[in-house]
């Protein structure tokens, strides 16, 4: 009942700040590209990441820098910070997730240079815009886990600050997308959507 809540109160939020967005920041007005001056990775590739990974961060990017706003443009640096060692695969099954849509592996498999992200196999039916909302809070612990700022900060502190960076997200998308996360929480099983958030 609580998830139900929090998402009624999140499509109340996009709706309103879709209105406002609407209202004074053109669509089609995009930021520059952020430089990647502040690196917090040293490798010079990405890892091979399933296309629907790439596509999700190059999403996640673009919405942040169309929004034109110092949350966004710094929220697409964080992103360009570890973009190359981002290694986004999908889980052998859900019995590795726990439960989980998507996890950081804080353990021997990850390092700075590889920060692991693993993603339920049920996300390989999803949509781009499903993908990219459950990436998004994925990699703000990536973020915090390289700047070495998870140490600092609560568990609980770690998970809002990854919802806030989701939240931005969700609020950057552009009226159509948010259009259809509203028709689709509004007209089909909410466990879709509420799954992403969790």
């Amino acid at each position: 009942k609580l998830i139900l809540i929090i998402i009624g109160i999140m499509v109340i939020g996009l709706v309103y700040y879709a209105g406002v967005r609407s209202n004074s920041v053109p669509l089609t007005k995009t930021a520059p590209t952020p430089t990647n001056s502040s690196s917090l990775c040293n490798r010079t590739s990405p890892y091979d990441n399933p296309p629907e990974f790439d596509r999700a961060l190059s999403l996640i990017t673009q919405r942040f820098q169309q929004t034109n706003t110092p949350l966004g443009i710094e929220s697409a640096k964080e992103i360009d910070s570890i973009k190359n060692c981002l290694d986004i695969q999908y889980a052998s099954s859900d019995n590795e997730m726990n439960g989980a849509e998507g996890v950081v592996s804080f353990s021997s498999t990850s390092t700075k240079d590889r920060l692991k992200i693993l993603v339920s196999p049920r996300y390989e039916i999803k949509d781009d815009i499903l993908t990219a909302i459950l990436v998004s809070h994925e990699i703000k612990h990536a973020w915090l886990f390289a700047t070495d700022k998870f140490k600092t900060l609560t568990c609980y502190d770690n998970e809002v600050n990854a919802f806030k960076f989701q939240l931005a997200f969700i609020v950057s998308l552009n009226k159509e997308e948010l259009s259809s996360l509203i028709y689709r929480y509004s007209n089909t099983n909410s466990s879709e959507v509420e799954g992403v958030i969790n």
